[in-house]
């Protein structure tokens, strides 16, 4: 009983961490055209901003008080650059992995 009490518990926190979580506009055109909402929620083990794969974009821009990170290789690793509000007119190299956080 006590374990499904605290499954229950990491669910909803895990729930609570995602709805307002950050996000990214990834475009597939340079100056942010043809771009597409990507998510960009945290994860509680480990705790942090999750990283997801992504492919063929070329320019985007943060979502609202967030802030990304792309990254060169797939894992969130090799070069990074950071990616707010105002965004890349065009990337300095096409990401194969991304994530973000909240900037509060």
């Amino acid at each position: 009983m006590a374990k499904k009490i605290l499954i229950s518990v990491f669910l909803i926190i895990n729930f609570l961490f995602n709805a307002n979580c950050a996000g990214i506009f990834l475009c597939t055109s340079a100056y942010k055209v043809g771009c597409s909402e990507k998510p960009g929620g945290w994860t509680l083990l480990p705790p942090g901003p999750k990283c997801y794969p992504t492919s063929g974009h070329i320019s985007g821009y943060a979502i609202g008080k967030s802030g990304c990170y792309i990254y060169s290789s797939s894992g969130c690793t090799g070069t990074q650059e950071f990616v707010d509000q105002a965004g890349w007119s065009r990337f300095p190299f096409t990401p194969l992995s991304y994530k973000c956080q909240d900037m509060l």
